[in-house]
C-alpha cells in the first residue's frame, strides 16, 4: 500500500502555455514523489504536449471537458470525485481552476491547497474575482516571478505565505557555441495569439527592420486565442506574407528545434508573469527583443541580456527599433548579449524541483 501523500493538480486545458507546458512536463516526478491525480476542467486530452507521457502516466489525468459557462453546476460533481480520492494536497493553476480548489477547501480545511499565480495582473473581472478568493483560502501562493509575487502581496499583504517558484521545464544546454549572428535575421515568438501579447506590434517590428535594409523574418508559433485576425491583418498590411508566418501550435520536443535554426527571439507583451518562452529563449543564448513586463523585468537587462522595447509613445518605440538595429549589425555585441542571457539562466532549477520543494516547505505536518 502507498504511503505518498495524495495530491490533486488542476489545470483549466492542456494546450501551449506557460502554465500547461510547465505542468507536463513536471507530471513524472510530482507521479514520482505523490499520488498523482490531474484534473484538466477543459479538454486536450489529444494534445501534442502529451505524446511525451505514457500511458501509465496519462491515466493518472482525467479530462472533464466543461464549458466555462457550465462549470458552476459541475462543481458537486468534480467535488464529489475529488473527496473520494480524498487528496491531501490540492493544487489549482489559473482562475478557473481556483474555483474548484476554492470549494474543495472551503469544506475540507484539513487539506493543503496551494495556488499557483502566473501573472503580475488580473486578465478580467472573472480572474480577479476567483484568484483573488484562491489566494485568500490558499495555505501558500506560488507564483513564477517577483513581479507576480507583489500582485498576491497587495491582495494578501507582505506577511503571506509566497513562494517564487523557477518555471524552466529543461536545464540550460552545456554550451551555446556556434551561434552566427552574420546572416539573416530569423526571429521567432512562441505564445497565445491573444491581445495582450501583441503579436501585430512584432509584425511592425520586422516591416520597420526590412525597410531599414534589415533581412528579417519573423515566425509565429501559438494558438489563436482571439487575435489571429488582427495578426493576419497586420501582415498584409506591412505587404510581409513572404517574411512573416503564422506557424500554429507546436510540440514541447518541436520546440526545441526552433532554436538551432533562430537566433533572435521577439515578444512584446503588454503583460506577463515570468514570461517562461522569453526565459527559454535567453537559456538557449538567443538575442532577445523583448518588453520588460512581469518577471522581465527582474532576470533581463536591457544591452546586457536583451534587448529591451518602449512602446510607451512613438518616439520610445522609434528609439527602442533604432537601438535593436544597432545591435542587430553588430556582431560583437550580440554574442555578447547571447553569452549573458545564457549566464542569467545556467544551473537554474526547472519547475518540477522548485514545486516539489515548495510543497513540502509549506505542507501541514
Amino acid at each position: 500500500m502507498s504511503c505518498k501523500r495524495k495530491l490533486v493538480y488542476i489545470i483549466h486545458g492542456i494546450a501551449i502555455g506557460g502554465a500547461e507546458t510547465a505542468l507536463v512536463t513536471a507530471l513524472p516526478d510530482l507521479d514520482k514523489y505523490f499520488d498523482l491525480r490531474v484534473y484538466v476542467l477543459g479538454g486536450g486530452q489529444e494534445h501534442q504536449l502529451l505524446q511525451s507521457l505514457d500511458a501509465p502516466l496519462r491515466d493518472k489525468m482525467r479530462f472533464c471537458n466543461i464549458p466555462v459557462y457550465a462549470l458552476p453546476f459541475y462543481l458537486p460533481v468534480l467535488y464529489m470525485r475529488m473527496r473520494k480520492f480524498n487528496p491531501d494536497i490540492v493544487i489549482s493553476s489559473l482562475w478557473r481552476s481556483a474555483i474548484v480548489g476554492s470549494f474543495y477547501r472551503v469544506f475540507n480545511r484539513q487539506s493543503n491547497y496551494f495556488m499557483l499565480l502566473h501573472s503580475d495582473n488580473f486578465f478580467h473581472w472573472a480572474d480577479r474575482i476567483f484568484s483573488k478568493l484562491g489566494l485568500r483560502l490558499s495555505d501558500a501562493v506560488f507564483v513564477d516571478s517577483h513581479a507576480t509575487a507583489s500582485l498576491a502581496k497587495r491582495v494578501l499583504g507582505d506577511t503571506a505565505a509566497i513562494n517564487v517558484l523557477s518555471y524552466l521545464t529543461t536545464i540550460s544546454p552545456s554550451d551555446i557555441k556556434g551561434r552566427d549572428f552574420t546572416g539573416p535575421k530569423h526571429f521567432f515568438f512562441i505564445g497565445r495569439l491573444h491581445a495582450i501579447k501583441r503579436v501585430p506590434l512584432a509584425v511592425k517590428a520586422i516591416a520597420w527592420l526590412r525597410k531599414n535594409g534589415v533581412d528579417a523574418t519573423l515566425r509565429i508559433y501559438g494558438r489563436d486565442d482571439g487575435d489571429q485576425s488582427a495578426v493576419e491583418e497586420a501582415i498584409d498590411a506591412c505587404g510581409l506574407r513572404g517574411y512573416v508566418s503564422i506557424e500554429g501550435e507546436i510540440g514541447f520536443t518541436e520546440k526545441w528545434k526552433l532554436y538551432g535554426c533562430h537566433h533572435y527571439y521577439m515578444q512584446l507583451s503588454a503583460q506577463e508573469g515570468m514570461a517562461m518562452s522569453v526565459a527559454e529563449a535567453m537559456q538557449q543564448g538567443m538575442v532577445c527583443f523583448v518588453t520588460p513586463v512581469g518577471g522581465v523585468a527582474q532576470y533581463a537587462v536591457d544591452g546586457h541580456s536583451a534587448v529591451f522595447a518602449d512602446t510607451g509613445d512613438s518616439q520610445a518605440w522609434d528609439r527602442s527599433l533604432r537601438n535593436l538595429l544597432a545591435v542587430l549589425r553588430d556582431r560583437v555585441k550580440c554574442e555578447a548579449i547571447s553569452s549573458n542571457a545564457y549566464q542569467t539562466f545556467k544551473g537554474a532549477p526547472v519547475f518540477s524541483d522548485s514545486l516539489i520543494a515548495a510543497i513540502n516547505l509549506y505542507i501541514k505536518k
